[in-house]
């Protein structure tokens, strides 16, 4: 089964991703917010397409430029019926607190699209306050398995994926 995908984000040029170089194998996070969706966290295009490739998913990262929450449905090989993956392109021209901001923003459309899948249309204000606590935790615990940050002026330098 073909995964499907939608983007929480203005989209840009269309192409298909060609490319016959090995694509790294990202490392899938927690679902620990009611059984929840897939959620992982890409910081480049090879990442991002590693993710279609692996779920089946007919897209190309190259149309996406901006931070944003990709959501795919049905994804090939998983047992819940979505996956959403922040895609943070070109972390390294962040402030820190900027950074945060972003994260923040992605992790709230990760939320919604929770939400949406378990047909909840009036979620109360302390499910909705941890849901989003448990997500963005999710996401923040891993950037900072992933990158480290100068202390001084908050440069981020992104790490190899583990």
């Amino acid at each position: 089964m073909m995964a499907k995908s939608k983007s929480h984000t203005q989209g840009t040029s269309m192409s298909h991703h060609t490319s016959s170089k090995k694509l790294p194998k990202v490392k899938w996070l927690s679902r620990t917010v009611l059984w929840g969706p897939y959620l992982a966290l890409t910081l480049s295009e090879d990442e991002l397409n590693s993710v279609f490739s692996q779920l089946g998913a007919e897209q190309d990262a190259h149309k996406y430029s901006t931070p944003c929450c990709v959501t795919l449905t049905k994804p090939r090989g998983m047992t819940s019926k979505l996956a959403c993956v922040i895609y943070l392109p070109n972390v390294i021209d962040f402030h820190l607190s900027e950074l945060m901001g972003i994260i923040v923003h992605e992790c709230e459309h990760v939320k919604q699209e929770l939400f949406d899948m378990m047909g909840e249309k009036h979620p109360g204000k302390e499910t909705e306050a941890y849901a989003i606590q448990c997500i963005s935790q999710t996401i923040f615990s891993e950037l900072l398995r992933r990158v480290k940050f100068d202390s001084k002026n908050y440069a981020v330098k992104i790490n190899k994926i583990k």
